[in-house]
């Protein structure tokens, strides 16, 4: 007789107990519950439209922006908000970056909400998803 139980039966029917977080609905809810509590902003842009997909809601109090409000614009607010002694620099890295299959970049970002000035990290991926490029990110505040 073995010294360990064996494992409980998932609602999968497996004996993994991670399963229920990594398939079917659950998982969904789990890994969504998880960047939505993360003290970063995660992101998925799809940077040849210049739109973005998904914007996590914790943007609010890093950026001042809403989510939802953010998400549906018609032209990405990234590129109106980007501090102006910095924009032509920081769109002109970016597309270097993007080009280079993704990497970290540092800039300034003004709040549309107090209009006080935000240092940023974006580290941005790139990867092509059924011959679309996006751009699964995150941002940090990193304001000194």
């Amino acid at each position: 007789m073995s010294g360990a139980a064996p494992p409980p039966s998932q609602p999968d029917g497996s004996t993994d107990p991670t399963s229920a977080l990594t398939t079917g609905p659950v998982a969904w809810d789990f890994y969504m519950e998880l960047i939505e509590s993360m003290p970063v902003v995660p992101y998925i842009d799809a940077p040849d439209d210049q739109i973005t997909l998904y914007l996590a809601p914790q943007v609010r109090d890093v950026l001042g922006i809403d989510a939802a409000e953010y998400v549906a614009a018609e032209r990405d607010p990234w590129f109106d908000n980007l501090h102006p002694d910095d924009r032509d620099e920081t769109i002109r890295e970016l597309e270097q970056l993007l080009a280079a299959g993704g990497g970290k970049q540092e800039y300034r970002f003004v709040r549309p909400d107090t209009g006080e000035t935000v240092w940023l990290e974006d580290r941005l991926p790139v990867m092509y998803v059924d011959g679309r490029r996006l751009s699964p990110g995150v941002l940090l505040d990193v304001t000194r």
